[in-house]
Order: structure tokens, then C-alpha cells, then sequence
């Protein structure tokens, strides 16, 4: 099974960002970081992990689907109003196997993250996420593991971190030995 990892934003568009002990810390550079530590944990002999980073977004379903992939995972955060937290997983609202895909990864974020449940999100073409979780050929779901505003200090933040990172290969874990 070949599974691409997907660092969310880019360089140009960092994403959500927060302020930690006067430092501002971004999506972009989380996501990066994210996918590297995922790639040195994981040591899964039926996984073919590909790791993929946008350079643009206009040519980023091409470039995912040329990839030629059983399963994408875009990696995200999330950003509100400095209060929210919770963990989500978005899917394209007329997949099923996403749908299920999506459902494995909630459950595993929340056991390990134990951080709100803020449930599975369905999501339409126009919608955040939509073009990529609707128009790759691959069986996709966005992860927004918490939200980033939310953290107060670096040695939360990196705890979360870890456990996201742990996550994903409990998520490819499960991929290695179960059918969609």
C-alpha cells in the first residue's frame, strides 16, 4: 500500500500561526516537522510512504496523483479564537472508504491526544479541504489534530506533537494490516 503524507500550506502560505514565549510558530513549519518525525518512526514493511509538500496549490491534485497512491493523509492544524480545542478529521462527503478512514484516525487521536472530540467532517468540493479530499484519486482525509492558538507554552506544544506523530503511525499501522 502506498501512502502519501502531506505537509499542509506552504513556504508563501504558512497557515495558522501562534505566539509561543514571543516566537511565532506556524502550520507550515509544524506540518514539515511532523512528516520528517513521522518518516524516522515509521518501520512498516507494507507501507510505501511518500512524503509530499506543496510547492503551489493550483497544481498540488496533479502533482498528489501522480504520486499514485492508495491513501493520502494531509497533515494540518487548527486555528480559532485562542480557546478552542479538539481534534477533527476531514473527508470528502461522498467517499465511504474516507468516511471509515477518517473514523479510525479520530479514534486514534483521541485516545492518544485526549483533547475534545469535535467529530468527523464531512466536506464538499467548495469547502475547506475540498479540493484535495474530493478530487484526488486516492482514498483522502485531512487531519487537524488540535488547535495551534490554543497552546500556551512549547513543552505542550511539543507533547502534542509527539503524540500526533505517534498517531500517524498507529494510522499507518492499521493501514498495514486492514482493508478499507
Amino acid at each position: 500500500m502506498r501512502v502519501i503524507l502531506l505537509s499542509g500550506h506552504n513556504f508563501v502560505s504558512k497557515g495558522c500561526q501562534a505566539k509561543l514565549d514571543g516566537e511565532t510558530i506556524n502550520e507550515w513549519d509544524l506540518t514539515n516537522w511532523l512528516v520528517a518525525e513521522v518518516f524516522k518512526r515509521e518501520r512498516l514493511m507494507k507501507v510505501d510512504l511518500v512524503a509530499k509538500a506543496r510547492n503551489d496549490y493550483n497544481d498540488l491534485v496533479t502533482e498528489v496523483n501522480s504520486l499514485n497512491g492508495d491513501v493520502l493523509i494531509s497533515c494540518h492544524f487548527n486555528a480559532a479564537n485562542g480557546i478552542a480545542q479538539g481534534t477533527e478529521v476531514l473527508h470528502a462527503a461522498s467517499s465511504i472508504k474516507g468516511k471509515k478512514l477518517a473514523g479510525v484516525a479520530q479514534n486514534i487521536f483521541l485516545k492518544n491526544l485526549k483533547l475534545r472530540d469535535r467529530g468527523l467532517c464531512p466536506t464538499l468540493p467548495g469547502e475547506r479541504g475540498g479540493s484535495i479530499l474530493n478530487k484526488t484519486k486516492q482514498v483522502a482525509i485531512l487531519l487537524e489534530p488540535f488547535f495551534l492558538d490554543s497552546i500556551t507554552s512549547f513543552e505542550e506544544l511539543l507533547d502534542l506533537m509527539n503524540k500526533t506523530a505517534d498517531s500517524i503511525v498507529e494510522l499507518l499501522e492499521y493501514l498495514e494490516k486492514n482493508e478499507l
